[in-house]
């Protein structure tokens, strides 16, 4: 992790382990790592170790009605919420301050695959193949969403706005969930391998896998609107105003202005 102008990053993460995560929220920098444990370094230059997990960290996502608020899913089958502060004092840079977790959600019966809040929300999804809706406040979970597709495997997803789009691994379709209710509004078919990443705005989601494949899907038809086939595989997307960002296996991160795809 290298200096920036504002602040340094030079806590080297224990060689043993590996990031499998990181996000940057509005408060610092949170990395999780295969072992469970995760570390935050917030924009005053302190270093937070947050402990508590067992198993990889497999998302990480910040609180939309308070950005102070933290939540890591994990392959222990919990989801565990960090406040990590606005205030705290800053540290020498080899002072790592141990973060106690605000509160634990356990419910899940597998990995802990995807996190998203909306309102005073939390809505999760596991491998288990259910989607649970919890109250942040109380921790009490809601209701379960199970079954929402016939002998589906939930692989990857994202969640906005109330709607999950959840990847089948059994099919490649990206289906459309409305969480509040648990119905499907829609399906988009067109990967023949595993969907690895998605990424969306307003009108279109942009999706990458195993196949090579980038599709751009229009969300409202469900119908592909631009295609393209890459040298390997697609590991991650991200979307940066009119910029698609492209990270494949091969070690090549490629970028696109997205108005190309649909004008």
């Amino acid at each position: 992790i290298h200096d920036l102008s504002i602040m340094k990053f030079n806590y080297k993460i224990p060689s043993a382990t590996e990031i499998t995560r990181c996000v940057v929220t509005t408060h610092a920098i949170v990395c999780g790592t295969t072992n469970g444990d995760c570390f935050a370094w917030t924009w005053n230059g302190r270093i937070l170790s947050l402990k508590g997990h067992l198993d990889m960290i497999m998302c990480i996502e910040e609180c939309v009605c308070c950005s102070l608020l933290v939540f890591t899913g994990s392959a222990d089958w919990t989801v565990r919420c960090w406040k990590l502060g606005s205030n705290l004092p800053i540290e020498d840079d080899e002072k790592i301050t141990l973060l106690k977790e605000k509160k634990s959600f356990i419910g899940h019966k597998d990995a802990i695959m995807g996190i998203t809040t909306y309102k005073e929300m939390l809505y999760t999804a596991s491998t288990d193949e259910t989607i649970r809706a919890w109250n942040i406040s109380s921790g009490e979970c809601i209701h379960v969403f199970s079954n929402l597709l016939e002998d589906f495997k939930l692989g990857f997803r994202n969640m906005v706005r109330g709607i999950a789009f959840v990847v089948s691994d059994d099919d490649f379709v990206i289906y459309a969930v409305k969480l509040s209710t648990g119905t499907l509004l829609a399906k988009y078919v067109g990967h023949t391998s595993t969907i690895k990443t998605i990424q969306f705005n307003q009108n279109y989601i942009f999706s990458g896998g195993s196949d090579r494949m980038l599709l751009i899907w229009d969300i409202k038809f469900g119908t592909i609107v631009s295609k393209l086939k890459l040298h390997a595989p697609i590991n991650v997307l991200l979307l940066c105003g009119h910029s698609l960002f492209c990270a494949c296996e091969n070690g090549l991160i490629k970028e696109w202005d997205i108005t190309r795809f649909y004008d």
